[in-house]
Order: C-alpha cells, then structure tokens, then sequence
C-alpha cells in the first residue's frame, strides 16, 4: 500500500549544489518515502464499527426467550475477522459468521438467551474479539430485554428485621389493566411462611397475609404463587422473603 500523496507529486528540491548538494536531495527524497511507506503501514486495519452496543427489546407478556441482533459493518482498510466470542452466562448462544470481512462488509450477530425473569428487565453481556491491529481488539456488547408482565406484586421482596420479626406483612397482586386472575395456589417453598388469603375468589386483586417463622436465627424462603390468567393460563410468580438479624434503619 503506497502512502496517499505520490512522492513524485511532492514538492522535493531539485539536485544541484546548493545548500543541500546532490547527496541531500537523495537523502530527504528516500526519508519521505520511508515515512509514507511506514504511515501506510501503521493505519492500514480493518475496524468493526457497530450501530449500537447496546440494545434494548421488550417482550410480550411473560415470554422469556430474547434474541437480540447486533449489526456492524468493516470500516477500515484491510480484511477483519471475529476470532472469539465470550458471553458472561452460559445460557446464551452467539451467532456469527465465520469468515474474514473485507473493507465495506457488513455483517451481525445474534445473541439468544432465556431470561430467568418472569417479569422486570434481564440483561448479558457479549464479548466480541477480532484481529484487529494484529494483536486484537475486543468489542463488549450489551443485550437487554424488558419483560412485561399480566400482574404486579407490593410489595415484591418480604424483609423482617429485629423490630418486626413477628408481624404479619400484606401482599397484594394486582392485575394489568386488561387482564383478570384468579389465585389457583399459594405456598411457601421451604415451609417456613403462614400464607392466608383474605380477598374473595372472584376479586379484582388477591390479598394474602403473610407471618414469618417465629425464630430469632436469619432465615429465607419463597412466596410461591400459581395465578391464573383468564383466557392465557396458569403462570406461576415468586416472592422472595427473608428474616435479617440486622436492623433495616
């Protein structure tokens, strides 16, 4: 690759035996050259360039499965090549072509997980190594997903502390706008919760009362909820809950 300005084109002193002399002249002409050469030499990459590092989707109703695609495009010099990618949790499976890209090529990459949420926003994060610069670069992309969902809990975490180990708590599921429910079953996953429901099968909202153990030791458990959506099914929600020994003030 020749430097963008021909050194013929240059402005160069012309040989005689002036101030630089015959020997001068050959000298300054064969320096820009070198320096062209080695200025051609050092840019002379390909470099990924992507629309954006950081994409955002939004789920319909409880659906868990994201696919996200990342579009990029080679805006350097030379042919780049994607020689590793990394993801932070093992759930996710990256899609990306398997060749070199010339200067212009464009290309995306598809990035699938199931998110762990029924609800809320999830988010994973991929890295994308290149050869770029001959050692490599590394590029980090970022997946999120929005998931929406038919009911709202308050609260969504339980916390007792020393001043309320053994008070009842209130929790209240509220249906989305245009949705109905009804409680199929409530339990508490590891037995320690009394969980009552005081509201009417056929209310518009479910209310339980919930008591913590009646222990002084830190514990943990699950609100397990079965709710069914008219017209969608059953879907199943949980409410973490836990006793602290250290006051929440």
């Amino acid at each position: 690759m020749t430097c963008s300005v021909p050194v013929h084109e240059m402005d160069l002193p012309q040989e005689s035996t002036g101030l630089l002399g015959r020997w001068g002249v050959r000298f300054v002409r064969w320096w820009l050259v070198f320096a062209c050469v080695n200025c051609a030499a050092i840019q002379s990459w390909g470099q990924l360039m992507f629309a954006s590092c950081d994409l955002e989707v939004n789920l319909p109703r409880d659906q868990q499965d994201v696919e996200v695609t990342f579009k990029f495009e080679n805006s350097g010099d030379e042919s780049i090549c994607i020689i590793d990618l990394q993801s932070t949790c093992p759930c996710v499976v990256i899609s990306a072509p398997k060749r070199r890209f010339m200067p212009g090529d464009s290309g995306t990459i598809a990035i699938r997980f199931r998110s762990h949420l029924r609800v809320g926003q999830d988010s994973v994060t991929v890295l994308v190594v290149t050869d770029e610069e001959g050692v490599g670069k590394t590029y980090s992309l970022q997946a999120r997903a929005r998931i929406s969902s038919f009911v709202r809990i308050d609260p969504d975490v339980l916390i007792w502390d020393p001043r309320t180990t053994h008070h009842e708590r209130r929790v209240v599921v509220f249906p989305a706008a245009d949705a109905r429910i009804l409680l199929d079953s409530v339990s508490s996953r590891h037995g320690r919760l009394a969980i009552n429901c005081t509201s009417d099968r056929w209310s518009e909202s479910i209310v339980l009362l919930v008591a913590p153990p009646q222990t002084d030791q830190e514990w943990e458990d699950e609100i397990v909820l079965n709710i069914h959506v008219i017209g969608i099914g059953v879907r199943q929600y949980r409410v973490p809950a836990r006793g602290s020994l250290a006051d929440a003030s």
